[in-house]
């Protein structure tokens, strides 16, 4: 259904637009039923064909009276064929330049996209050209300016319908109504002011070529390449749109400077002129355009890769820091972040008044495993203990190697009974582990001393120094075991 709707539009409006062009506007100068076919194209695709067709053909019947139909059994054929040439014509060049032309968002290059545009107006206007004269001097009667040159005046015809209706048609119904609004700035009422006086003073009644010799048909360069660097697609192609519809007016009209030079050729000369015109202006806005989507791209890239640096640097400065804090052989804090994280953890246990544990770790007869095994085995034992401690801290504990054989263990929030509880635990763990040599396989042991943050008078030093000497009482009671000195009050 919705099909058919487009359909039916798509012919009234064929219909009417031709209608309008040649018995209202009086000249087939100019055919904007090509521009507002290939735009319906370009908007909703090949299914509008059909109704195209209509319109064409209705149109093309109302160039002959009934008593021409009757006279000669093939005149209805010329309707017939110029229809299907049209139609045609408008399928192939949509073909060959789809609406991707006027969206600069794709990364088409210039030189491709602008070929692909030209091709295809070209390509509309000889078709459509070609078909329609050759039926009507075929199947009614010769064309009395020339086959050629009919075909010439038919095909510029089609090309400025194109080059103007179809950018505004298409832009107008992507866009809406939206950046038109931005012609009601003052910059763009200044534009569209300097055109209607190019118009009215070189293509209207206000042409003087004897008193204004400067009133020459570049002028209109100006305002419309003032517009390609500082307006958007739809205001521009309005704005060629306008003076192309002011410039046919005048000369159809006999005003203007085609009118004063060149008389009965002046439309011709109008076509060539603003057909030329316009076309560079659209090259030029599709030029800067490219280059303002690559400056885009380049810029994204630019964000991308300054992005993507800064987070290698911010990933290679947490490294670096991890790296400072981290000792390299177990993993483990080091001694640096155990005092950093230890007088967190002592701020915040005077504020809310809780208690914190410390235990001081030291491997049993260390230097006979360095003298008997080497140092390389002397490591392996350190790792080990690591993985033991990791293996049994809680993930708010803070556990460090401060020392060669010596670690240290924060337990935040626990009392010397809870202390007592992990160290229990962690030399159950160490019991499982069995060093392998060449020579023989060994376990190990640990003395481990416990003290107690207790009393606001209590610092990180004094608990930890409580526990360095549980941990010289453990060692003299014979080692691998386990004592604890109290807060002191």
């Amino acid at each position: 259904m919705q099909t058919i709707k487009l359909n039916i539009a798509a012919a009234v409006s064929y219909f009417l637009v031709s209608y309008a062009t040649e018995w209202w506007a009086e000249t087939l100068a100019v055919w904007p039923a090509a521009g507002l076919a290939l735009a319906g194209l370009m908007i909703f695709g090949k299914r509008i064909w059909p109704g195209l067709w209509v319109g064409a053909f209705a149109s093309a019947l109302t160039h002959f009276s009934p008593a021409e139909y009757s006279a000669s059994p093939y005149v209805f054929m010329v309707p017939f064929l110029a229809a299907c040439g049209n139609t045609a014509a408008a399928l192939l060049a949509n073909r060959v330049s789809p609406a991707q032309f006027f969206d600069h968002e794709n990364d088409e290059e210039f030189h491709k996209k602008a070929g692909r545009y030209l091709s295809a107006v070209l390509i509309l206007g000889i078709i459509s050209s070609l078909v329609g004269i050759s039926s009507y001097t075929l199947l009614y009667q010769p064309v009395s300016s020339g086959f050629w040159l009919s075909m010439v005046g038919w095909l510029t015809a089609d090309v400025a319908g194109v080059i103007t209706f179809t950018p505004f048609l298409y832009l107008l119904y992507r866009h809406r109504f939206q950046s038109l609004q931005r012609l009601l700035s003052p910059e763009g009422l200044a534009i569209l002011l300097v055109i209607t006086l190019i118009g009215y003073f070189v293509y209207g009644p206000g042409y003087q070529q004897e008193v204004y010799v400067f009133l020459q048909p570049s002028l209109i360069f100006i305002p419309l390449l003032w517009a390609v660097l500082r307006k958007p697609q739809l205001p521009l192609a309005f704005l060629n749109l306008f003076f192309f519809l002011l410039a046919w007016w005048g000369t159809a009209s006999g005003y203007g400077y085609f009118s004063h030079f060149f008389d009965r050729g002046s439309l011709t000369a109008m076509q060539v002129m603003l057909c030329s015109s316009l076309l560079s202006i659209q090259m030029l806005e599709l030029l800067l355009a490219q280059r303002r989507h690559e400056l885009l791209q380049q810029h994204e890239k630019l964000k991308q890769t300054v992005k993507a640096r800064t987070l290698e640097l911010e990933q290679a400065k947490q490294a670096a820091e991890s790296l400072a804090r981290t000792d390299v052989m177990t993993g483990l804090n080091n001694r640096r972040a155990f005092f950093e994280f230890g007088s967190l953890i002592e701020k915040n246990s005077k504020r809310h008044q809780h208690c914190f544990s410390v235990l001081m770790i030291d491997i049993d007869k260390f230097k006979q495993v360095n003298d008997q095994f080497g140092h390389d085995i002397g490591d392996i034992t350190i790792i080990s203990l690591a993985q033991c401690i990791k293996e049994t801290v809680r993930d708010s504990d803070i556990a460090a190697r401060i020392g060669g054989e010596e670690f240290a263990v924060i337990l935040p929030e626990s009392s010397v009974e809870n202390a007592l509880e992990y160290a229990t635990r962690i030399q159950q763990r160490i019991a499982q582990e069995r060093i392998t040599t060449p020579q023989q396989s060994f376990t190990y042991t640990v003395s481990i001393g416990i003290a107690a943050f207790k009393n606001m008078s209590d610092t990180l030093n004094s608990v930890l120094k409580r526990s360095d000497d549980a941990l010289y009482q453990a060692k003299s009671d014979g080692r691998n075991c386990i004592r604890s000195i109290p807060s002191t009050h």
